[in-house]
């Protein structure tokens, strides 16, 4: 495995938020060390955040998500359309997408030696995204409730208290993965990551529906060329069509003001 320090690893910015300039196999090696760091307790936790078009956008007008990005351990880049933006944007662009459902499938297949925690997500799912990939698993669902810091450090709270039932050695979980959809799971993983600082947090929202086969994945050519958000639009049209219709039109917006000032983001 490539050894690269988190002070090594590049960052770009795009509309003002740092990302990591780093390909998927490079993502995993990233996370995989820092994991071994906190099982060996030389390094302290945090979260990862995946950065899409709507959250990006969102982060614009929204002074809390932008401030929970600011303070992640990573930020990685999910949808084409960001990477389509480096490569106009950027002297050194992004090498690919990063994106939940791929990162959190590779990890789970290459490391079956943690025991993953699951909080978000339906009733059931961690059950069956944990015996897919035969892996060993804490899971609470916390109560649909807006963001609150009360709140969150209450779901944490239950979280540890079956931790202590379903886990041996009664540690939280290294890797945990955060299903509460965004912005929601990246307000909660600042909040709690503080709490808990023998743990990784990665937001990864739709993935325990992919991954618990609720909902079908995009078919990769339609992953490769920007198109995924139209085949989950037709599989939820109802929730989905006008947070994409709104935020499309809002990040092509952003774009064009973007280019056409030519701001200098690092």
């Amino acid at each position: 495995m490539e050894n690269t320090t988190q002070s090594q690893i590049l960052h770009k910015k795009i509309l003002g938020i740092r990302l990591a300039h780093l390909t998927l196999n490079q993502a995993l090696n990233a996370a995989e060390q820092k994991l071994d760091a906190l099982l060996t307790g030389s390094l302290e936790g945090g979260y990862i955040c995946i950065v899409n078009v709507h959250t990006l956008t969102e982060s614009q007008e929204n002074p809390a998500l932008k401030d929970a990005y600011e303070r992640s351990s990573l930020n990685f880049a999910d949808g084409m359309p960001l990477v389509w933006f480096s490569k106009v944007r950027l002297q050194e662009p992004l090498p690919e997408r990063v994106c939940g459902p791929d990162f959190s499938q590779q990890l789970m297949l290459k490391r079956k030696d943690l025991v993953y925690g699951f909080i978000g997500g339906q009733p059931g799912q961690a059950e069956m995204i944990a015996e897919r990939f035969g892996v060993r698993f804490v899971a609470y669902c916390p109560p649909i409730r807006a963001f609150s810091p009360e709140n969150a450090k209450e779901d944490w709270a239950e979280f540890l208290k079956l931790n202590q039932q379903q886990n041996p050695n009664g540690q939280p979980p290294a890797m945990i993965w955060v299903g509460l959809g965004a912005p929601k799971q990246e307000l909660w993983m600042k909040e709690v990551s503080a709490l808990a600082p023998g743990s990784l947090f990665c937001g990864i929202g739709a993935a325990f529906d992919f991954h618990s086969g609720r909902i079908r994945r995009a078919p990769r050519w339609m992953q490769h060329t920007g198109l995924e958000w139209a085949h989950r639009l037709f599989q939820d049209p109802k929730r989905l069509w006008k947070r994409y219709l709104t935020t499309n039109s809002k990040f092509l917006g952003l774009v064009i003001y973007d280019l056409w000032h030519d701001r200098k983001d690092l």
